[in-house]
């Protein structure tokens, strides 16, 4: 199990200086519990591969700039009337981390209390000096306030955030005899947002930041309060329209330091990370709140229940929504495939497998020179694109009819999500050269990767058949959702490219050539689809429901493709070896890449779970799909016991265990002797099949005999035979041995 970093961190709220903080929000009826992971999701399955994501706890959440500190109030003196909007500006750059949550409330700092009117306002789609459209108008009165201080006031109607567009949120003050109604935080100019956490409005008409209209550095202290359904609940507004702007004079702003200097006292439960869990039981967790994503690897066949809470410093949240998952298997990536185990000699095992790589007899379909040398392309910034490999009817012709197997790409970002898709049925029109038309045909397979090795190539089984028809066209392609860097990587083949087939890319809302658009990349990209002509492998029964949906590009950004200026040295990847699992244990590390076997001996009766990985120079890849082997301990058969005459002895036979080949007679190495019970009490032991048990207490007795095998173990009971035992008073009569 473990985390990775959430593609979009660093993104939404967060970026800019614009800050979301994790706090309980006192006094606040939208507030509930220590508030869990929201929409926790399993977005990726690959049969026993999970990976799990979920975004921030919404009962939390704030929308801000200012520091919470109280630094100062600004007006125009204590008897000037003032009349005057300010507000805190967020683009859609800052708000995709909270895209699609409400603001149910807001906080302010009013320093008037008295002889004051004051409308909270919301405003969508503005610009830098334009609010946009006016969506909240909620007036409540001085009286109700509490100034030089911090006041949490409930919205009328919840307010949509909606990350496509800007989001503007303030408040209006007319104070008819005067005071000081706008608080500021501590900031400095430095740590001014300007334009952003500044923004004053003094005529009704136009916005400026405030230290450009002043001497005055700082953030409103004005937040927006955030939930995850549309919860607000005012308590304290009027319902009278709101007031014309007044034509009071616009003077120079002054300011009013309060007798007090509050700080936002609500900011003392921090979010300190988050658990995951799997039917109860936790299997990881991080310090890290940045981090919103898990993955749950080689999961055994079953069902599970997977939730998240949020860790905080006043204890743990309430679980997340549970995910229910039904764990099949399918091959990872680079793993040893063919997996199979046979009994032998009663209790050993012997385990065969084939290395990874492409399927014995299939054959390699591509256009790249299948060199390379650390070439990688990218946007260097988070975006999502597709590059592609298309093949004709006539490039297929020879293939008609057989499976695609098997891809091969390589990987070269951590920070990055692959998936591969097979199309089918597209075509390219050039007939205007300038103005191409193309389009990739129907999506028919798509496979997520997990955890591949980075630099690399990366052979993945595909987990349900492609059927190659040649009568129309195929494209072998990868989606890469990266958040940076150069994540995929090119041939060494600069300047042999094949246009329109070898070097297709989707970037920016369209299909093209990267020779066209991107001179410089002359490259065809490292993309290889494996044909066998039947299925080598059982494909997954169907794909879960809760995978990611099928879509095309639906957060493509405007990008920039280039080569990596720093490419580095092509690596090598060498096959070192194998190891052994044995119900997820490991019983061996075979440093010999050639030695594709494995005997595993003396093991108890039971059923046990083998599977195997490979080790690169890179490290261990994933374990192959697991092959389950049911070891039986053969036990003695036919036994029977005969009351010997006139003496107090009784004579046992019995047959040898039957192998599981058939055999008859045991080896010695893995069938060490027998031992014989009489009424459930061990009293002897023999190689032989016969048995003479001396001295027989009178009344008649049950015995049994079990086989004795290598390390130990013991099989099941042999059936019961009876027999009476006679005393007699004569020493003198023989007395019968087992013959050796």
């Amino acid at each position: 199990m473990q985390f990775r970093p959430t593609q979009k961190k660093s993104k939404g709220a967060i970026m800019k200086q614009c800050i979301i903080v994790i706090a309980l929000v006192a006094l606040s009826a939208i507030m509930l519990a220590d508030g869990p992971p929201r929409d926790f999701l399993v977005t990726h399955q690959a049969e026993n591969n999970i990976l799990m994501e979920w975004l921030l706890p919404v009962e939390a959440n704030q929308l801000y700039w200012d520091t919470g500190v109280s630094s100062t109030n600004i007006g125009y003196g204590p008897t000037s009337p003032i009349d005057a909007i300010v507000a805190a500006r967020f683009e859609p750059a800052d708000l995709q981390a909270v895209d699609g949550l409400y603001v149910s409330a807001m906080s302010i700092f009013p320093g008037v209390d008295t002889n004051a009117t004051y409308w909270l306002k919301i405003w969508t789609g503005g610009s830098a000096t334009n609010p946009g459209t006016e969506v909240l108008n909620q007036q409540f009165d001085a009286s109700t306030i509490t100034s030089d201080d911090f006041n949490i006031i409930n919205l009328t109607t919840a307010v949509l955030i909606d990350a496509t567009q800007e989001l503007w949120i303030g408040y209006r003050c007319n104070a008819t005899v005067g005071g000081y109604p706008f608080g500021l935080d501590d900031a400095n100019a430095t740590t001014t947002v300007t334009g952003k956490g500044n923004l004053i409005c003094s005529n009704g008409n136009t916005w400026d930041p405030l230290n450009s209209v002043s001497t005055y550095q700082g953030n409103w202290l004005l937040r927006g309060l955030l939930s995850a359904t549309p919860t607000g609940v005012a308590t304290r507004y009027l319902t009278s329209e709101e007031q014309p702007f007044s034509n009071y004079e616009v003077l120079p702003f002054t300011s009013f330091a309060p007798t007090n200097t509050p700080v936002y006292n609500n900011l003392t439960r921090d979010l300190l990370g988050y658990n995951v869990y799997r039917d109860g039981t936790l299997i990881t967790s991080t310090d890290d709140i940045t981090w919103r994503w898990a993955y749950d690897t080689v999961i055994p066949v079953g069902n599970y229940q997977y939730w998240a809470t949020a860790v905080y410093d006043s204890g743990e949240s309430i679980p997340s929504d549970t995910i229910d998952v039904n764990i099949t298997y399918d091959p990872p990536v680079n793993a040893p495939r063919g997996l199979s185990g046979e009994v032998q000699e009663y209790n050993e095992v012997l385990l065969l497998w084939s290395s990874p790589g492409p399927v014995l007899g299939s054959e390699d379909l591509h256009w790249d020179t299948e060199e390379y040398i650390g070439n990688t392309v990218g946007t260097d910034s988070d975006s999502d694109y597709l590059v592609a490999q298309r093949f004709e009817p006539a490039d297929l012709m020879a293939y008609n009819g057989q499976i695609l197997s098997q891809v091969s790409f390589i990987p070269t970002e951590e920070r990055c999500f692959y998936t591969i898709r097979i199309y089918q049925g597209g075509s390219v029109d050039l007939t205007d050269p300038l103005n191409p038309v193309i389009d990739e045909g129907t999506l028919i397979h798509e496979q997520f990767v997990f955890d591949p090795f980075l630099s690399a190539p990366n052979i993945v089984d595909l987990n349900a058949q492609v059927i190659i028809d040649a009568t129309q066209e195929m494209w072998i392609a990868l989606y890469l959702d990266a958040e940076t860097g150069y994540p995929v990587g090119c041939s060494g083949d600069g300047g042999d490219y094949v246009s329109y087939k070898g070097n297709l890319m989707y970037l920016n809302g369209e299909w093209f050539s990267c020779e066209v658009e991107y001179p410089e990349l002359d490259y065809n990209w490292y993309l290889h689809g494996f044909v066998m002509p039947t299925v080598v492998y059982q494909p997954a029964a169907s794909l879960p429901e809760n995978r990611m949906p099928l879509t095309r590009n639906t957060r493509l950004v405007q990008s920039t493709c280039a080569m990596n200026g720093n490419p580095a040295s092509a690596p090598t990847r060498n096959l070192t070896g194998f190891k052994v699992y044995r119900d997820g244990v490991e019983v061996s590390d075979i440093a010999d890449p050639t030695m594709m076997g494995y005997i595993d001996d003396s093991l108890a009766a039971g059923s046990y779970s083998y599977s195997v990985s490979a080790v690169f120079t890179q490290g261990e890849s994933g374990q192959s799909i697991p092959e389950v082997v049911d070891v039986e301990l053969p036990t003695p058969t036919n036994l029977t016991a005969t009351q010997l005459p006139g003496i107090p002895n009784v004579y046992l036979i019995w047959e040898t265990p039957t192998t599981g080949g058939g055999g008859t007679t045991p080896p010695i190495r893995e069938l060490m002797n027998y031992k014989v019970y009489r009424d459930d009490v061990y009293i002897g032991e023999t190689m032989n099949t016969n048995y003479i048990d001396n001295g027989v207490p009178d009344g008649e007795k049950v015995y049994y005999v079990t086989a004795f095998y290598t390390g130990d173990h013991e099989s099941l009971p042999s059936n019961l035979a009876s027999a009476g035992g006679t005393p007699v008073n004569d020493n003198d009569l023989p007395i019968y041995q087992t013959v050796l």
